[in-house]
């Protein structure tokens, strides 16, 4: 019984969290600046740690100077009811990562998924790669 549960755990995750990367047009916070948001719940796996632990630590090492003015990085708990318009407004239901500035929108969540726990560096790299795309 605990196998099944955990085979249908993972089936689940995978499912929930198995988007593509894609940039799409939505009206989100037209203010100029990256928005960079990791969306997740209450109860989250090591990978879901890592992918906010690594993606802190990209921003704090290689952007810190633009932290505020020209980025803007939040970790929404989606489990918390004050955060269900700004997770409807984006888009999501489970654990993302998603970038967007004006009405670009990038949806890293896959690569975040496959790469932040196992690939940090890699992950890193595909991370900063959008960032500077949509940089101001």
């Amino acid at each position: 019984m605990k196998r099944w549960y955990l085979l249908a755990s993972i089936a689940l995750l995978l499912l929930s969290c198995g988007s593509n990367t894609q940039t799409t047009d939505t009206h989100v916070a037209n203010d100029g600046k990256l928005h960079v948001y990791y969306f997740h719940t209450a109860k989250r796996c090591p990978t879901c740690l890592a992918i906010q632990q690594v993606t802190e630590q990209i921003l704090q090492t290689n952007y810190s100077q633009h932290l505020g003015d020209k980025i803007v990085y939040q970790a929404v708990n989606l489990s918390d009811p004050q955060n269900t318009a700004l997770a409807n407004t984006n888009q999501v239901a489970w654990s993302s990562l998603i970038l967007h500035r004006d009405n670009q929108r990038i949806d890293l969540t896959q690569e975040a998924f496959a790469y932040a726990r196992t690939e940090p560096e890699r992950f890193k790299q595909v991370l900063n790669e959008y960032i500077q795309q949509l940089l101001p």
